[in-house]
């Protein structure tokens, strides 16, 4: 069961018949052990190491996400699933949206080595000025030099939303 507003999936509880009976225990008795073990409680609460959650059904591995917009769309998502927030454990309805892979990177977080604290702005030490560029699907699509740092800035944060629209990231 998905919870829209809180992002949060429970297990729902399980029939008899989705289990194997085995020496010793009926179907019956590892279906009530099951749902008295899990039936809801909150379902795919690991986190992957990177930030987002996942868990098992039936030993299948999914990312809860995924599972959060199928269940809410009733569709398996063709697409990436993008965190519009770019926080990957917040599963709510309003910041899950499909996008292609080069979408889904445009919405990345500026990289933690970026030393002009300007997503597309760096320092060339070569040419001594402020280099604005912006990329998609690693192909440049706008460059530019300034002496100023306030004009790269400007110059990146217009070409960014005009390039990457609705999944420009600024930060």
């Amino acid at each position: 069961r998905y919870d829209p507003d809180t992002g949060q999936l429970f297990w729902v509880p399980r029939t008899h018949d989705m289990f194997s009976a085995t020496l010793g225990r009926t179907s019956q008795h590892s279906c009530s052990n099951w749902n008295s073990r899990y039936a809801g409680h909150e379902a795919f609460t690991s986190d992957n190491g990177d930030g987002y959650k996942q868990g098992r059904i039936f030993g299948a591995a999914f990312f809860a996400h995924r599972v959060a917009y199928a269940l809410a769309t009733g569709f398996w998502p063709s697409h990436e699933i993008d965190h519009i927030d770019g926080d990957r454990s917040n599963n709510r309805l309003p910041n899950l949206r499909l996008a292609s892979r080069s979408e889904n990177q445009c919405n990345t977080r500026m990289p933690k080595n970026n030393n002009s604290g300007v997503k597309g702005v760096s320092w060339s030490s070569k040419d001594k000025r402020w280099v604005a560029q912006i990329a998609i699907s690693g192909r440049r699509v706008a460059y530019k030099c300034f002496a100023d740092f306030d004009q790269a800035k400007q110059y990146a944060d217009t070409e960014r939303m005009r390039a990457h629209k609705e999944f420009a990231r600024f930060e």
